[in-house]
């Protein structure tokens, strides 16, 4: 049977022994031909590059709005932000630092 699409263009792609197994694995599962299953798997990339909900940098946005909105002692996280980024920083300081070794006398 000979498939006539609207438009294309005909490439060349090398793949590696695996990759030409994938293939013909894909053709025969799908049972679709090989260019098929290359434009559906290009399709599948770009929907998952292109979904906010597998972007990670997007991942994180709502992650706050899971929890409450506030801190037991009702401070609002959202506005008080900096000040609980500098609490933590400060707090990793004095993690940091070692036991001042002073100088002992040795009489």
């Amino acid at each position: 049977m000979i498939r006539h699409h609207d438009t294309g263009t005909k490439i060349q792609v090398y793949l590696r022994p695996a990759e030409r197994n994938r293939l013909e694995r894909l053709t025969a599962t799908l049972g679709a031909s090989k260019s098929d299953v290359v434009r559906q798997g290009l399709e599948a990339l770009e929907r998952q590059l292109t979904d906010p909900d597998q972007h990670p940098a997007l991942g994180i946005v709502g992650i706050v709005a899971a929890g409450p909105a506030s801190t037991p002692d009702g401070s609002d996280v959202a506005r008080n932000h900096d000040d609980y980024l500098a609490a933590d920083e400060l707090a990793s300081w004095s993690k940091r630092r070692r036991p001042s070794s002073q100088p002992h006398d040795s009489e």
